[in-house]
């Protein structure tokens, strides 16, 4: 490796650091976020879990629980498996380096870094970047082997193992894989189907061995180490019972071009660089090239099938776009590229950083008040709640000992995470209890204060913020939109009350 690319992969190793671990606990924590962090709580405190599909696979709360007994329970920490493994993804490349040259390879870590959905979501306590990681070592070993023909195949199936028990998007990769494997063939020159066959009579036992181990691994964390037998089997039914229940009633539903506006508006580097590459080797495609390109068209158009719309799966049809992106970036910045294709891709980076930069650190979260919106943000926890839970963390240290908290209704999440230190009542108040700070749905207020019978002070706040995006994406609606970040239709957003107890001794002349 030459001086200036080990230099340019130092320098993506720190940015990919930077970027992902920057400010890594300012955001207030996302619903799904506080559950996963209180999950993997109560498997560090109490040895409590077991395995519901709700939530996905038994991978990241074994990471997160060891990790929080050691750095401590807060949101920095309970996004840090996901921000680590978004480190790695940046870096990950380096291992094509000599399966598809060095410019090619830094173009990919380069692309991955600035993708605006892969940071975000980096940033994001949930499974869905590392499951990217993992999909993308197996097929990274996979084409290693094809060059140096050493499949390490053993690693393929922990690979495999680590994929299934962190998300039940392995069984969806299944199919996407599966499609782009026979499509690939099909498509291809005769004698590769025969090829496939001879190299699995000569790597079987290798393969039977790869096959057992991932058994063996998904086995073991499934049933959290045998404590419950039974799921050594029925995880699988439960996840395709309950994910397929999910998808017939689009719980989380939305038009079949959901993700299109997110990919066209936020990827401005990728998709146009990759749609440019296959249509430049449309008449000369390898096998890699035909591989990754029914590998995205089958993620687009099944994605769009699927029920659940929701931007975190985004991150699922961003990866197989990489690899051809980087391959037509690396080969407009070589010797055949033009001053005027740099300059276009160029800008194309540019524009795709500043998408990054406004939704992973000027926007992370919609606050209502200022009208501003991310299309990559989903029922966020607005930031202006962050305010709420600091105060609350003052009041309970003020009286120690004491429960002069509560919570009913949907501010439990994400206060059952960032309270879950402090003593708080976790329902209505009763009768007699000296609660000082009390948080409701909107109309339950005044039963609670005749509860108490004190003197409160109430209003609403927002808790959490959405902006459902209206049509028709206008060239004039986008365009201030991506410059300024303000939505062209309605924020919605829903509240919860914050009672506080007057003061007991107001100030002012006492009386006679």
């Amino acid at each position: 490796m030459k001086r200036w690319e080990k230099v340019a992969w130092c320098f993506l190793a720190l940015a990919a650091l930077t970027s992902r671990f920057f400010a890594l606990g300012d955001r207030a924590p996302h619903h799904d976020e506080a559950v996963h962090a209180h999950i993997a709580r109560e498997l560090l405190l109490l040895g409590k879990y077991r395995y519901d599909p709700t939530y996905h696979g038994p991978l990241q709360f074994y990471i997160l629980a060891p990790l929080m007994g050691v750095f401590g329970q807060n949101d920095t920490v309970a996004r840090s498996y996901a921000a680590a493994c978004g480190v790695a993804l940046v870096l990950l490349p380096l291992l094509l380096r000599r399966r598809l040259g060095p410019g090619p390879a830094l173009a990919m870590g380069t692309l991955i870094l600035t993708s605006p959905t892969l940071t975000y979501f980096s940033r994001f306590a949930r499974n869905d970047v590392p499951v990217a990681l993992f999909t993308l070592a197996f097929l990274a070993l996979v084409l290693v082997g094809q060059r140096t023909h050493r499949y390490h195949l053993p690693w393929l199936g922990v690979l495999a193992a680590a994929h299934l028990a962190s998300k039940e998007t392995f069984y969806v990769y299944a199919v996407l894989l599966g499609f782009a494997f026979v499509a690939t063939l099909a498509t291809g020159k005769s004698g590769l189907l025969s090829a496939l066959l001879a190299w699995v009579r000569q790597h079987k036992l290798e393969l039977v061995a790869s096959l057992l181990l991932f058994i063996a691994s998904t086995v073991t964390l499934y049933t959290v180490f045998f404590r419950y037998p039974e799921d050594s089997y029925q995880f699988f039914l439960r996840a395709v019972s309950y994910w397929w229940g999910q998808h017939k009633i689009e719980r989380v539903a939305g038009p079949w071009w959901y993700y299109l506006p997110r990919l066209s508006l936020y990827e401005l580097a990728i998709w146009p660089l990759a749609a440019w590459y296959f249509w430049h080797k449309r008449r000369q495609a390898n096998t890699l090239v035909r591989f990754s390109f029914f590998w995205a068209l089958a993620s687009l158009v099944l994605y769009a099938y699927l029920g659940e719309k929701v931007p975190w799966l985004l991150v699922h049809q961003v990866l197989p776009l990489a690899l051809p992106a980087a391959s037509a970036l690396a080969r407009l910045w070589g010797p055949l590229g033009s001053p005027k294709a740099r300059l276009v891709s160029a800008a194309l980076l540019g524009m795709a950083s500043w998408n990054l930069v406004q939704a992973c650190y000027r926007n992370p979260a919609i606050e209502p008040a200022t009208g501003k919106a991310e299309l990559l943000v989903y029922v966020q926890t607005v930031p202006s709640f962050k305010e709420i839970i600091r105060e609350g963390r003052e009041r309970a240290a003020a009286a120690p000992g004491q429960t002069v908290l509560a919570v009913a209704g949907e501010a439990g999440w994400p206060l059952s995470w960032s309270w879950a230190n402090l003593p708080v009542w976790w329902d209505k108040p009763v009768a007699g209890q000296d609660i000082q700070m009390f948080l409701c749905d909107p109309g339950q207020e005044q039963e609670i204060v005749n509860t108490l019978g004190k003197a409160f002070g109430c209003g609403e706040v927002p808790l959490r913020a959405w902006w459902v995006e209206e049509t028709p994406f206008t060239l004039r609606r986008v365009g201030r939109w991506f410059l300024t970040r303000e939505a062209w239709s309605p924020v919605g957003f829903q509240s919860v009350v914050v009672c506080r107890v007057l003061d007991r001794n107001p100030a002012g002349p006492t009386a006679p």
